[in-house]
């Protein structure tokens, strides 16, 4: 028991990077299920081989055979996917090799593991690799992109006139580590393994997290630095509409995430919509002192207790300020 227990304590703090919320669920005495902590594990920002042992470990010390169940089918379905990429017994496709920086193939092969090696003597670029049928009569109809059932039923099994698009694309880290694939390819006995849509499975189940922040709240995501804007209470008004299932196909993202206005370098702020696990919150008297005034107004203006035209003023000053330093640099 003592060894499943660390065990878990230790897949919860890979699932929830963030000290500050960690220790927020500890104070509210928040005990998740295996299945919750399935869905934040998958959904994590862990490499994809990281999230795969993770959910692995999860799985052999679970009580749940529900989740075991999906979880055993989820790293089956990732073998088969691959084998299947990996599949060129009869010759009718080549793989293209591209690296990250790069706008064209530097490689046609006829089998992946030749393409994968030849990628990775390069040994400082990411790279991906695309399976492309060769066409020797006439062109076939495509599958040139995977709707979601869910949302459009009707166009579940859309073909498209041929256009040079591949069947499917894996992405590797610059050792020849999986980051990404996609397949549209898959036969239905792969496909059933692991419903890639299913709210049902815990890689996409809606996961209704205490929210510990509010409108105006400065916060952190690693070294970027950001500003809460949508109030508490517009967050639990949207879990009540989840739980009561007014948002229908509502998945895991869509309920974990926030509103974040971020302060790039240069002044400007790009806005996103990070999973809640991912921040801690911080003081202004925390952050570089360069930087905190300028803050300090973001988090007023999103509450309303700084005029927009007068925050807009700073706004230019300050980009025109770190302009002018990167010219002097």
């Amino acid at each position: 028991m003592a060894a499943e227990k660390e065990v878990r304590e230790r897949l919860l703090e890979q699932a929830i990077p963030s000290d500050y919320m960690r220790e927020f669920y500890r104070s509210i005495n928040r005990n998740f299920t295996d299945f919750e902590l399935a869905a934040m594990l998958w959904n994590s920002s862990m490499k994809r081989t990281e999230r795969l042992q993770a959910i692995r470990e999860l799985s052999e010390i679970t009580t749940d055979s529900g989740s075991r169940e999906q979880i055993e089918n989820r790293l089956r379905y990732e073998r088969e996917a691959y084998r299947v990429f990996a599949d060129n017994a009869v010759g009718k496709y080549i793989y293209t090799v591209e690296y990250e920086d790069e706008e064209w193939p530097s490689g046609y092969f006829r089998k992946l593991d030749a393409a994968v090696a030849f990628a990775k003597k390069d040994g400082e670029r990411g790279f991906s690799i695309q399976k492309q049928i060769v066409v020797e009569d006439e062109p076939p109809m495509q599958k040139v992109g995977e709707w979601n059932p869910n949302l459009f039923p009707d166009k579940k099994d859309d073909l498209s006139e041929y256009c040079a698009n591949p069947d499917g694309e894996v992405e590797y880290f610059a050792d020849g580590e999986i980051r990404s694939w996609w397949n549209y390819c898959l036969p239905d006995e792969v496909k059933n393994l692991a419903d890639e849509w299913s709210t049902e499975r815990f890689e996409n189940y809606p996961l209704l997290l205490e929210n510990p922040f509010d409108r105006g709240d400065i916060v952190m995501e690693d070294d970027k630095i950001g500003v809460i804007d949508i109030s508490k209470e517009d967050m639990e008004s949207d879990y009540e509409k989840i739980k009561n299932g007014e948002k229908k196909h509502c998945d895991y993202w869509d309920s974990t995430s926030t509103i974040v206005q971020y302060i790039r370098e240069d002044g400007r702020i790009i806005h996103s919509h990070p999973s809640l696990l991912f921040l801690k919150k911080v003081n202004r008297e925390e952050l570089p002192e360069e930087i905190r005034k300028y803050v300090g107004m973001v988090s007023d203006m999103v509450q309303g207790k700084f005029p927009l035209d007068f925050f807009l003023l700073e706004y230019e000053k300050k980009i025109q300020q770190t302009s002018e330093l990167s010219r002097k640099d």
